[in-house]
């Protein structure tokens, strides 16, 4: 199997873009208690994330995000010039089928709205 892993977000002037999208890719899964774990390369960078119906963690290059469904979970984001920044990370949906696996987040600070966030995992024979 293959899969497919895209992300789409939307900014505070409601314009959407695709942010990071893969080609079909080879990955590793496993499952770990209650979580899918999904491990794959983009070319640039590993990727790890963790997904249950209430909680994802994901881990990137440098980042590591952690949310859990209906609550905003503080995470910080390491910026290119080393700085660190805190944001709120809001899970909104989970959805986990066997050929697709969907999740929309959004990030805020203060409350306030920065990025609204979908990303859509698809996988093929």
């Amino acid at each position: 199997m293959k899969l497919k892993y895209k992300s789409i977000s939307t900014n505070a002037l409601n314009k959407e873009s695709t942010t990071f999208e893969t080609a079909y890719i080879d990955f590793k899964e496993e499952t770990r208690d209650q979580f899918i774990v999904l491990n794959f390369s983009d070319g640039k960078n590993d990727h790890h994330l963790e997904i249950s119906s209430e909680e994802i963690y994901l881990e990137y290059a440098n980042q590591k995000v952690h949310m859990i469904l209906d609550s905003k979970v503080p995470n910080e984001y390491k910026g290119p010039e080393g700085k660190t920044i805190y944001f709120d990370w809001h899970l909104e949906t989970i959805n986990i089928g066997l050929k697709q696996i969907s999740f929309f987040y959004n990030i805020s600070v203060q409350n306030e709205v920065l990025t609204e966030n979908q990303i859509y995992i698809d996988f093929i024979k």
